[in-house]
Parts: structure tokens; C-alpha cells; sequence
């Protein structure tokens, strides 16, 4: 009887941490963002281009625990957010709409704040190894030589600001002409 007691309490454990584990899709517990993309290398000013930023996330965090992925990008003041055009990549349904915070900064560059949670992440995808993606287009608003896009991911609070410095988890560069 002892026996049969202890059998079933330990496939009822292993079946439990079974689906806590096959719910976290590749195991990872690191919240960054892996890698930032755009259409276009070189944006004309007044023009419009998308940009990809890939991400990784700790799901039994925001599932489970119904935390929250906070994703900051910092735009040069050659470039800014087109309203309404960020969205997280969903697989096998339509992209799921996102708002930043936007924060102007007096130097001409800004932050985008996006606090996403379980409700953000249920359906999202990535083309890459990533397990999100969030696209926005961002607009070309005046000409620079090597204007650097920069973005970190966390799944804790963190402060930023337009005097604060800033350390990304990657960047990428475009010319705005």
C-alpha cells in the first residue's frame, strides 16, 4: 500500500514538472534582446521602414509567475516611432498590438518603453531562434551618418532615462540620408 502511495505521488510530481518544463519552449531563463533587423540599411529622411527586434524571455516567469517583460529601445534623433505600428509577431494569428511609453529626450533622441505581459506573449513568435519578436516602423526625420538603434530587455523594473546611460543588450546601425 506504501508502495502504490509513493508511485502515485511520483508520477503525479514528475507530470507536474513535466508541463512546467515543456511550457518554457527552449528552457531559457534569460530575458535580452538577441538581435535588432530593419528592411533598409540606409532610410531616406521622411521615409519609413520596419525594424525587428528579436527577444528572449523567461516564460515561467511571465506565465506562471505573471511577471513582465519590460523592452526599452532608444532611437537616435535621426529617427523616430510611427504611432500605432508596434506589434509582437504572433504565430498562426493575427500580430498582437503594442504602445510604448515614449519619452522625448532634449538631445532630439527618445526611449520606447514596452512593459508586455502574459497576455502580450501568449501567441509569440519569431522567424529566428528568438521567442519573440516585436516590428515597429520607425521614420527617417533627419540625415545622419551611422545612426545607432540600441535595445534591452529585462524581467525586472529598470530605470532609464535621458541622463542616465544607457547599456543595451545589442544595437544596430542605419544612415539616415
Amino acid at each position: 500500500m506504501r508502495c502504490s502511495f509513493f508511485l502515485v505521488c511520483m508520477s503525479l510530481f514528475v507530470s507536474l514538472s513535466g508541463c512546467t518544463e515543456d511550457a518554457n519552449y527552449n528552457g531559457n531563463t534569460n530575458t535580452e534582446v538577441i538581435s535588432i533587423s530593419s528592411n533598409d540599411d540606409a532610410i531616406e529622411d521622411g521615409s519609413e521602414t520596419v525594424f525587428y527586434f528579436d527577444f528572449d524571455f523567461d516564460e515561467n516567469a511571465v506565465f506562471f509567475d505573471e511577471g513582465e517583460v519590460q523592452l526599452v529601445v532608444k532611437l537616435p534623433r535621426e529617427l523616430s516611432f510611427v504611432r500605432d505600428s508596434a506589434v509582437i509577431n504572433a504565430a498562426g494569428s493575427d500580430n498582437y498590438e503594442v504602445a510604448p511609453y515614449v519619452l522625448q529626450c532634449t538631445d532630439g533622441s527618445s526611449f520606447l518603453a514596452f512593459s508586455l505581459d502574459s497576455g502580450d506573449l501568449d501567441n509569440a513568435s519569431s522567424p529566428s531562434d528568438a521567442e519573440a519578436q516585436l516590428k515597429m516602423t520607425l521614420q527617417g526625420r533627419r540625415p545622419g551618418i551611422y545612426s545607432v538603434v540600441q535595445a534591452t530587455a529585462s524581467a525586472d523594473y529598470f530605470s532609464f532615462g535621458c541622463t542616465k546611460q544607457f547599456n543595451p543588450d545589442t544595437f544596430y546601425s542605419v544612415v539616415v540620408y
